[in-house]
Protein backbone atom coordinates (compact mmCIF):
# COMPACT_ATOMS: atom_id res chain seq x y z
CA UNK A 1 0.00 0.00 0.00
CA UNK A 2 1.17 3.52 -0.79
CA UNK A 3 1.00 6.52 1.52
CA UNK A 4 -1.19 8.30 -1.03
CA UNK A 5 -3.75 5.50 -0.69
CA UNK A 6 -3.72 5.58 3.11
CA UNK A 7 -3.66 9.34 3.75
CA UNK A 8 -2.63 11.15 6.93
CA UNK A 9 -5.41 9.83 9.16
CA UNK A 10 -5.02 6.28 7.86
CA UNK A 11 -1.28 6.40 8.53
CA UNK A 12 -1.86 7.64 12.08
CA UNK A 13 -4.37 4.83 12.67
CA UNK A 14 -1.86 2.26 11.39
CA UNK A 15 0.92 3.67 13.58
CA UNK A 16 -1.39 3.51 16.61
CA UNK A 17 -2.53 -0.02 15.73
CA UNK A 18 1.08 -1.19 15.67
CA UNK A 19 1.76 0.76 18.88
CA UNK A 20 4.51 2.80 17.23
CA UNK A 21 2.98 6.04 18.55
CA UNK A 22 0.70 6.89 21.44
CA UNK A 23 -2.95 7.79 20.90
CA UNK A 24 -3.17 10.91 18.75
CA UNK A 25 -6.48 12.70 19.17
CA UNK A 26 -5.93 16.29 18.05
CA UNK A 27 -3.79 18.56 15.90
CA UNK A 28 -1.93 19.64 19.04
CA UNK A 29 -0.44 17.44 21.75
CA UNK A 30 -1.30 18.30 25.33
CA UNK A 31 1.61 17.43 27.59
CA UNK A 32 2.41 17.84 31.29
CA UNK A 33 2.04 21.15 33.09
CA UNK A 34 -0.26 22.59 30.43
CA UNK A 35 2.32 22.49 27.63
CA UNK A 36 0.67 22.26 24.21
CA UNK A 37 2.77 21.46 21.11
CA UNK A 38 1.84 21.33 17.45
CA UNK A 39 3.84 20.99 14.24
CA UNK A 40 3.14 21.36 10.54
CA UNK A 41 5.28 21.18 7.41
CA UNK A 42 4.86 23.06 4.14
CA UNK A 43 6.62 21.77 1.02
CA UNK A 44 7.21 23.73 -2.18
CA UNK A 45 5.15 22.36 -5.06
CA UNK A 46 2.69 20.67 -2.68
CA UNK A 47 1.54 23.30 -0.18
CA UNK A 48 2.73 26.45 -1.93
CA UNK A 49 4.39 27.75 -5.09
CA UNK A 50 6.93 30.53 -4.87
CA UNK A 51 5.74 31.93 -8.20
CA UNK A 52 2.32 32.50 -6.57
CA UNK A 53 3.30 33.17 -2.95
CA UNK A 54 5.60 35.80 -1.50
CA UNK A 55 8.18 34.74 1.06
CA UNK A 56 6.46 37.01 3.61
CA UNK A 57 3.08 35.36 3.00
CA UNK A 58 4.70 31.93 3.24
CA UNK A 59 6.19 32.79 6.63
CA UNK A 60 2.89 34.12 7.91
CA UNK A 61 1.00 31.06 6.66
CA UNK A 62 3.51 28.61 8.16
CA UNK A 63 3.15 30.25 11.56
CA UNK A 64 -0.63 30.75 11.28
CA UNK A 65 -1.46 27.09 10.58
CA UNK A 66 0.31 26.15 13.81
CA UNK A 67 -1.02 29.02 15.88
CA UNK A 68 -4.57 28.13 14.84
CA UNK A 69 -3.99 24.62 16.24
CA UNK A 70 -2.89 26.17 19.55
CA UNK A 71 -5.94 28.44 19.56
CA UNK A 72 -8.22 25.46 18.94
CA UNK A 73 -6.63 23.85 21.99
CA UNK A 74 -7.23 26.92 24.12
CA UNK A 75 -3.48 27.52 24.42
CA UNK A 76 -1.63 30.82 24.55
CA UNK A 77 1.42 30.75 22.23
CA UNK A 78 4.83 30.98 23.88
CA UNK A 79 7.18 30.51 20.94
CA UNK A 80 7.91 28.97 17.55
CA UNK A 81 10.63 26.64 16.32
CA UNK A 82 11.29 27.08 12.59
CA UNK A 83 13.10 24.63 10.32
CA UNK A 84 13.88 25.97 6.86
CA UNK A 85 15.23 23.69 4.15
CA UNK A 86 16.15 25.59 0.99
CA UNK A 87 18.57 25.50 -1.94
CA UNK A 88 21.88 27.23 -1.30
CA UNK A 89 21.11 29.70 -4.09
CA UNK A 90 18.16 31.09 -2.11
CA UNK A 91 18.47 34.84 -1.54
CA UNK A 92 19.16 35.94 2.03
CA UNK A 93 16.65 38.76 1.43
CA UNK A 94 13.98 36.12 0.70
CA UNK A 95 14.76 34.31 3.95
CA UNK A 96 14.61 37.59 5.88
CA UNK A 97 11.23 38.30 4.26
CA UNK A 98 10.03 34.83 5.35
CA UNK A 99 10.94 35.60 8.97
CA UNK A 100 9.29 39.04 8.70
CA UNK A 101 6.07 37.23 7.76
CA UNK A 102 6.43 34.97 10.79
CA UNK A 103 7.08 38.03 12.99
CA UNK A 104 3.75 39.53 11.85
CA UNK A 105 2.02 36.94 14.04
CA UNK A 106 3.54 38.53 17.13
CA UNK A 107 4.97 35.23 18.37
CA UNK A 108 8.74 34.96 18.81
CA UNK A 109 10.90 32.42 17.02
CA UNK A 110 12.84 30.75 19.85
CA UNK A 111 14.82 28.17 17.88
CA UNK A 112 14.96 25.96 14.82
CA UNK A 113 17.27 24.79 12.08
CA UNK A 114 18.36 25.65 8.55
CA UNK A 115 19.55 23.10 6.03
CA UNK A 116 20.31 22.77 2.32
CA UNK A 117 17.68 21.13 0.11
CA UNK A 118 16.70 20.83 -3.55
CA UNK A 119 13.44 22.72 -2.93
CA UNK A 120 12.01 24.83 -0.14
CA UNK A 121 10.35 23.14 2.79
CA UNK A 122 9.34 24.78 6.02
CA UNK A 123 8.51 23.10 9.32
CA UNK A 124 7.12 25.09 12.23
CA UNK A 125 6.55 23.83 15.75
CA UNK A 126 4.40 26.03 17.99
CA UNK A 127 4.68 25.87 21.77
CA UNK A 128 1.90 27.10 24.04
CA UNK A 129 0.30 26.73 27.45
CA UNK A 130 -3.26 25.98 28.43
CA UNK A 131 -4.96 25.20 31.71
CA UNK A 132 -7.49 23.00 29.95
CA UNK A 133 -7.37 21.55 26.43
CA UNK A 134 -10.92 20.91 25.19
CA UNK A 135 -10.08 18.39 22.43
CA UNK A 136 -11.99 17.82 19.19
CA UNK A 137 -14.88 16.06 20.91
CA UNK A 138 -15.39 18.86 23.44
CA UNK A 139 -17.57 21.14 21.30
CA UNK A 140 -21.32 21.02 21.79
CA UNK A 141 -24.31 22.56 20.04
CA UNK A 142 -24.73 26.12 21.26
CA UNK A 143 -21.02 26.67 22.03
CA UNK A 144 -19.61 30.02 20.98
CA UNK A 145 -17.18 29.87 18.04
CA UNK A 146 -14.73 32.79 18.04
CA UNK A 147 -12.56 33.59 15.01
CA UNK A 148 -9.55 35.82 15.66
CA UNK A 149 -8.42 36.38 12.08
CA UNK A 150 -9.26 35.70 8.46
CA UNK A 151 -10.24 32.12 7.71
CA UNK A 152 -7.94 30.18 5.39
CA UNK A 153 -4.80 32.17 6.24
Amino acid sequence: MRLADLGELGLLAELERRRLVGPIADDAASLRDGLVVTQDALVEGIHFRLDWTSWRDLGYKAAAVNLSDLAASGAEPEGLLVTLSAPGVTSVDDVLELYEGIAETGVAVVGGDTTDAERVSLGVTALGRSERVPGRGGAQAGDLLVVTGPLGA
